[in-house]
């Protein structure tokens, strides 16, 4: 596999339908990368299955491009969400059986535990600029504005990132025009629904259930239903 994980969804036509999670064990040796990779590819994987289960028709539950912009933003802004959920709550008291367990991922202790999201927080930065530069990739260099070659030379420069590592994370994505600025693009216009969403007194659990188990539409149809 090139990427850290993935998610496959299967039997999701069916009444039991499974997702089915994957990933690099070279690329996801750290406990934080491992933890940014498995809250990504889940966020896909209860997308799949809520969606198979509760979704109007099961045309709504065919794999293709309209499942990207939806899948893969939510994904992109449900990384965000995992570090900040933490730090929102290190240090506080009165917390949750859930909460204190969740926060021992990141240690036993609060100075442990802060040292360990702000690395989080880097670590998801890290992933946000890379989607960022697959999605600038993408259009610049299938649009014939520059070469590869050139795009890798620039970012490498103006990021500190090898040339080596953004060919790896660029390279792949190539292949399928539109993909990688779902992740940038779509994921930021996610976040902003998910916000007005709980600005109007509802919740981020009752607002990603109702995205994860809609089913694919066209995004333009996505952001309009998420907005009710």
């Amino acid at each position: 596999m090139i990427t850290g994980g993935q998610d496959i969804a299967v039997d999701f036509l069916t009444a039991k339908p499974q997702s089915c999670l994957y990933y690099t064990e070279d690329k996801t040796s750290a406990l934080l990368t491992m933890l940014n990779v498995v809250v990504h590819e889940y966020s896909h994987g209860i997308n799949f299955v809520l969606s198979a289960q509760r979704a109007g028709s099961p045309l709504l539950n065919l794999a293709g491009p309209m499942q990207v912009p939806l899948t893969e933003g939510q994904a992109f802004w449900r990384e965000w969400d995992f570090w900040h959920a933490a730090a929102d709550i290190v240090g506080h008291s009165g917390l949750t059986d859930t909460q204190r367990e969740y926060l021992k991922l990141y240690g036993q202790t609060t100075c442990e535990q802060s040292r360990a999201i702000r690395a989080a927080q880097l670590e998801t930065y890290i992933w946000r600029v890379v989607r960022h530069l697959r999605a600038m990739c993408d259009v610049e260099v299938n649009m014939g504005w520059r070469t590869f070659v050139d795009f890798l030379d620039q970012a490498s420069e103006q990021t500190g990132l090898t040339e080596e590592f953004l060919f790896g994370e660029c390279f792949t994505f190539l292949a399928q025009p539109g993909y990688a600025p779902a992740y940038a693009i779509d994921g930021i216009r996610y976040g902003q629904l998910q916000q007005q969403a709980v600005a109007k007194a509802g919740t981020v659990k009752d607002f990603n259930t109702k995205a994860s188990a809609m089913g694919f539409y066209p995004w333009t149809v996505c952001d309009r239903k998420l907005q009710t």
